[in-house]
């Protein structure tokens, strides 16, 4: 099956800026940070908690996950074809 991962660029809700540090994590953990986990935008300076930045983003990231999901039927569709049309 072919790899369905997918990166969300996340945006800040002031000025739009895709690109934000991390203040009290290293930013290889940023994925498994806490909510509570702190970032700053990297355009407007704003500090953010992560749970606000996923709020603000819930629209992007509900469109994708509505995308991955429909990647995936697809897939699991096709592996199943290939898998009852060799018999």
């Amino acid at each position: 099956m072919k790899d369905l991962s997918k990166r969300i660029e996340l945006y800040c809700p002031i000025c739009g800026c895709s690109d934000f540090s991390s203040l009290d994590i290293e930013t290889k953990e940023l994925l498994n940070a806490d909510d509570s986990s702190k970032v700053q935008c990297a355009n407007c300076k704003k500090i953010f908690k992560i749970s606000e930045i996923l709020d603000s983003n819930q629209e992007i990231i509900n469109s994708n996950i509505e995308k991955i999901q429909n990647e995936a039927l697809l897939e699991i569709e096709k592996q199943l074809k290939r898998t009852f049309n060799k018999r």
